[in-house]
């Protein structure tokens, strides 16, 4: 029986539906009694009854209007309202079956169905104070009722004052009924939050024995595996979690979502051929999966292909909520490729069918902002708010076109409260903070980008904004801590741009006219950059401006001049001058590709990822086929372009595009190591390890870290964890900001049973992970820095192959 399960008390009669006629007999009847029905009541009945009948013979969709029909007769039918909230739930619209609950609780208050459905729902939802009531009357009805005892747990955790009391509670559910998931959660749930990992994820596994049935208790269980860094066991949960429900959306999803963080497109795109190929085997409806699918060909530059496959998708048949988010996803992508009045069209018949769709108002707004129309946006985000009001994304989207509209009180507010509902995530302290600044706000902007980093350590787009607000500040040394955060973080075109402006500082006196004056006469362009370097460390950045602009006054062809004065712009936080400059560059010297790699750099500094990634791609078609194009220049886009995959997580695209580079070029260190690294890290299949070490070996006896990291890890990969050591220890030594080199020390010295060492290497890692590096095994990092169990089943130290 779920908790959404038929009970006594709600359905017609004496609430017993067992003898109940169903399948063609029960449609007979029901055909034979509808025409002879008097009364409303008693038509509604006969409606109700050939819903039922339909449901029963596997006709939802018929049983659906069967049932409207009958509410419409008689909107206190109780059977009928929460027969149609059961199919509601069922169809995963969740909000509209509590709606559906609640009138049907309201329609028999002893219905316990409908009152243990609404509280489990309500609080899914955060909807505290409805699930709160809705389980005092599920309890009032049946004090020892499962389900609406752990609801009351649920919500009992979520108040420090009677967590203990929770605890209890839903202890004492489990010991009554011990396959209740939602109480296993809240007991979950408490581990959780007390920091206990380990204890956490030891409750999933009992979780899921005593209740094998509840698919949510199984992504749990695969989400602490994951965060444990345990990835294959997180993939192992997954796949049985989808197996015992082969048909559910949700798993299969998850499943998908899991392929993409950890095991590339490629794999996730196998996955989705696999849940959408048929062959008589349950499955989920496969159109969602199928978008997924287009947007991740997308993601890895098949743009045409994956429009196609959406055209295909969304061009025929009724319209229907899952065609109407296949066009929205559509006309995203238009959107992206420059065919924006194509992709109105098309949120315009989305729109016509389903006017408070949020998506496609939001996505609308957005093209109005770029096309000069802060009315119309506002006018579609004011519609957008009404049905998501705690959407941070449409908040951002009503601030920006506040601010077009010339309302920058009202703009402010928007941009906090997105902020707030977003919990700091980047995109919208970004939106905010850029808002503060051009209000010459850089104080409060400051603010708002160290919260959003407290949130999510390490982000490049954050550190990227805080190096430019601490230059606006004058914060010289603070800009220069950003700048080593950039470059940990692996994005070095941000941290170079970042230490060219940092570069101002105070003026040591008597150089500086003399200076000058040199770099005025001197038109060298292969003078210029050191000369400029210099004036900006002698703290005056607007001469060294003026004098750029003298040299590119005497020779507008000049590149260098004008790179470098569209770096000082963007480096002192005029974007918009920086862009202007970057942009004519590449027009007019198309076959340079420092022009394109400044121009992607800046907009991807700004948060236009999918504008950046369109200008590498021009810069990579100039630098190949424009007259003057070098294969060098091709060569430093595509590295870029590759660096951009690697950031987003796209590791299997990167390693593709890093294998064309080092077929074209094998003597390319930075290509070489890069590709080595990947495949050591991102793969785990025998073929790929030897291929990385094959690569990094020529690297091998360099003096540079990153290097000697790469096929240290190799090595410890491939089970040499002494030869592993000898590499990582002097490349951690040397590079101490940074937090992977430190962790794969630890792991090679916690191989070889060195366990004092080790645990200082962790705790090495961690400090630098805490500071702002990256470090994706920090769970794995802190599992290693917990005390060590005092059980006889002691975990015995990895060997090589684990973590990373």
């Amino acid at each position: 029986m779920t908790a959404a399960g038929r009970g006594a008390g709600i359905y017609p009669d004496d609430g017993s539906m067992a003898s109940f006629p169903t399948g063609p007999l029960l449609l007979l009847l029901a055909a034979l009694g509808l025409g002879a029905c008097d009364g409303a009541g008693e038509r509604a009945r006969a409606h109700y009854e050939q819903a039922r009948a339909l449901l029963a013979a596997g006709d939802a969709a018929g049983a659906e209007a069967e049932f409207r029909a009958a509410l419409a007769l008689d909107g206190a039918h109780a059977g009928a309202r929460l027969a149609y909230a059961d199919l509601l739930r069922a169809r995963g619209e969740e909000a509209a079956a509590l709606r559906q609950y609640l009138r049907a609780a309201e329609a028999a208050p002893d219905s316990l169905p409908a009152w243990r459905a609404a509280a489990g729902l309500a609080l899914d939802a955060g909807d505290a104070a409805t699930a709160g009531e809705a389980a005092a009357q599920a309890l009032r009805i049946d004090p020892a009722d499962p389900e609406a005892r752990s609801v009351a747990a649920a919500l009992d955790l979520a108040r420090p004052e009677t967590r203990a009391r929770a605890v209890e509670a839903a202890r004492g559910v489990i010991r009554d009924a011990p396959g209740t998931g939602r109480a296993h959660r809240v007991l979950i749930a408490e581990r959780i939050e007390a920091g206990d990992a380990a204890g956490a994820l030891a409750l999933a596994g009992t979780a899921v024995a005593a209740a094998p049935a509840d698919g949510e208790l199984r992504l749990i269980q695969a989400g602490l595996r994951e965060r444990a860094g345990d990835v294959d066991g997180a993939e192992s949960a997954l796949r049985a979690a989808r197996a015992r429900a082969p048909a559910d959306p949700g798993t299969a999803g998850a499943l998908v979502s899991f392929l993409i963080r950890h095991r590339g497109p490629e794999a996730a795109i196998g996955e989705i051929d696999r849940i959408t190929a048929g062959g008589g085997t349950p499955a989920p409806d496969p159109r969602p999966f199928l978008r997924l699918r287009a947007g991740l060909v997308y993601d890895q530059g098949d743009q045409a292909g994956a429009i196609a496959a959406l055209r295909a998708l969304t061009g025929g048949g009724e319209p229907s909520g899952e065609r109407r988010a296949g066009q929205l996803t559509l006309a995203g992508m238009l959107a992206g490729t420059g065919a924006a009045a194509e992709a109105r069209r098309l949120l315009d018949g989305v729109l016509a069918e389903d006017p408070g769709l949020t998506g496609a108002l939001a996505l609308r707004a957005r093209l109005a902002i770029e096309a000069g129309d802060p009315g119309q946006a506002i006018r579609d985000l004011r519609a957008a708010e009404e049905r998501a009001p705690e959407d941070p994304e449409v908040m951002s989207l009503m601030a920006l076109a506040q601010e077009r509209a010339g309302n920058t009180g009202l703009a402010g507010e928007r941009f906090a409260r997105a902020v707030d509902l977003s919990r700091q995530a980047p995109g919208a302290s970004l939106a905010y903070a850029r808002f503060l600044m051009r209000g010459n706000q850089p104080g409060p902007a400051e603010s708002v980008i160290t919260a959003a980093l407290r949130a999510t350590p390490g982000d490049p787009d954050l550190l990227a904004m805080l190096g430019r607000i601490r230059v606006a500040r004058s914060d010289w040394s603070g800009a220069a801590e950003a700048a080593a955060g950039l470059a940990a973080a692996g994005a070095p075109e941000q941290a170079a741009a970042l230490e060219l402006a940092s570069l101002r500082g105070q003026d040591p006196g008597g150089r500086m006219a003399a200076l000058l004056e040199d770099l005025a006469e001197d038109p060298d362009p292969a003078a210029l950059l050191p000369r400029v370097r210099s004036r900006l460390a002698a703290g005056d950045a607007a001469g060294a401006r003026r004098a750029l602009e003298a040299a590119v006054a005497r020779d507008p062809a000049d590149p260098a001049a004008r790179l470098m004065l569209a770096a000082l712009a963007r480096g002192a936080g005029d974007a918009a001058t920086a862009e202007r400059l970057a942009r004519a560059l590449t027009l007019e010297r198309p076959e340079l590709a420092r022009g394109w790699l400044e121009l992607a750099d800046l907009l991807r500094a700004e948060g236009r990822e999918a504008e950046a990634d369109r200008v590498l791609a021009e810069g990579i078609a100039a630098a190949e086929e424009a007259p003057g194009g070098t294969a060098e220049g091709a060569t430093l886009l595509l590295v870029a372009r590759a660096a951009a995959l690697e950031r987003r997580g796209e590791t299997e695209a990167a390693i593709a595009l890093y294998e064309r580079l080092h077929a074209r070029d094998p003597a390319a260190a930075v290509i070489a190591n890069n590709l080595a690294s990947l495949l050591s890290t991102a793969r785990a299949d025998d073929e790929s390890l030897a291929r990385a070490e094959a690569i990094a070996r020529d690297l091998a006896d360099t003096a540079v870290p990153a290097f000697q990291d790469t096929y240290g890890w190799i090595l410890f990969r491939r089970g040499d964890a002494a030869g592993a050591l000898a590499r990582l220890a002097p490349a951690a030594e040397a590079d101490p900001g940074d937090a992977r080199t430190w962790f794969h020390r630890a792991e090679a010295e916690h191989a070889l049973g060195r366990a004092e060492a080790a645990r200082a290497s962790y705790a090495r890692a961690l400090a630098a992970a805490e500071a702002g590096a990256p470090l994706p095994e920090i769970a794995t990092v802190r599992a290693r820095l917990a005390p060590p169990p005092t059980s006889p089943g002691a975990t015995p130290p990895a060997g090589p192959g684990s973590g990373g």
